[in-house]
């Protein structure tokens, strides 16, 4: 209570009406008031775009949860196991085959190079067969011309004089 008595009860609550009549002149006029009209203003403008922004939250987070709930179907789904599986099925399938590829190719060029000598040897030994074969072909052409312009020469021998036609070589 003394202590009490020792406080200043008048100045005290003149100090506050001061800081009452700063406080209401600073909000009523001036930067204050400017500064709570702007924050007015700011408040509504953000509860206007909050109110549009609400709408689009919620498609877009439902949206979200159907793509989460279709990816988890998809990976859950047994196409997908199975594609995997064979995945991997393949790839160790391609790994051993790949594995073996130096091996094949190997082969494969020991195959070509036989069948290049093969091809080689079956042309130096049809080449001759070939050119005589070419050239009964031309004297059997001619043997026929010759037998068909005189078939009597076939039967008898020699062609009729003065029209003797000579045979592919320079032979009759």
């Amino acid at each position: 209570m003394a202590r009490l008595n020792e406080v200043d009860l008048p100045g005290l609550v003149e100090r506050i009406a001061t800081l009452v009549d700063a406080l209401t002149e600073a909000v009523t006029v001036g930067e204050g008031c400017r500064l709570l009209v702007e924050g007015g203003d700011l408040v509504a403008s953000l509860r206007r775009q909050s109110d549009g922004i609400g709408p689009r939250l919620e498609a877009a987070a439902s949206e979200a949860e159907r793509t989460a709930r279709g990816l988890r179907e998809i990976a859950e789904s047994r196409d997908l196991r199975a594609t995997l599986a064979n995945t991997a099925a393949a790839s160790a399938e391609l790994h051993m085959a790949l594995a073996r590829l130096p091996a094949t190719l190997a082969t494969t060029e020991q195959t070509i190079r036989r069948v290049e000598a093969l091809v080689g040897e079956a042309d130096r030994d049809l080449g001759p067969a070939l050119r005589d074969l070419r050239l009964a072909a031309d004297n059997l052409r001619a043997l026929t011309e010759q037998a068909r312009r005189y078939p009597s020469q076939i039967l008898f021998g020699e062609p009729p004089p003065g029209a003797a036609a000579p045979l592919p070589g320079g032979r009759r």
